[in-house]
């Protein structure tokens, strides 16, 4: 299973293939509620034949409150995966300055039980995944 949605000027984009999940960018959507649920939905169809290690990566320079419930959701949802014995890792990045954005990863880390690594970047970072090894989208 694969989905691949481009950045627009309001929305990240997302990658997701072989475990692999990225979403990189900025999500300001006034209403996001249809790819809030485009993206759950397919975790969903995911986790009924996930593989063994789900990678996580965010990288968002802002977010928005429905942006911040999206993820929440779909991290609780991801939850029950790693309770199911899955392996699953978020790799949160934030910039130097972004105290907003590490507290955001620490509050989402805080409703689930799988690790999340919080990986300090540059904001002029353009390519923050470069930084994990053996990581390819």
């Amino acid at each position: 299973m694969k989905l691949y949605r481009e950045a627009t000027k309001v929305m990240p984009r997302i990658s997701f293939s072989n475990g692999k999940m990225s979403i990189v960018g900025r999500s300001i959507p006034v209403d996001n509620q249809g790819i809030c649920e485009m993206f759950y939905d397919y975790v969903v169809r995911y986790m009924q034949f996930p593989d063994a290690v789900t990678e996580i990566i965010i990288d968002l320079d802002y977010v928005n409150c429905n942006t911040q419930r999206c993820l929440a959701r779909t991290f609780g949802k991801l939850n029950e995966l790693y309770r199911s014995d899955y392996q699953v890792i978020v790799n949160w990045f934030y910039a130097t300055d972004d105290e907003s954005m590490l507290e955001l990863g620490s509050i989402l880390q805080s409703l689930v039980q799988f690790p999340f690594c919080f990986i300090e970047k540059d904001r002029d970072t353009k390519n923050p995944e470069s930084k994990l090894s053996g990581f390819t989208i």
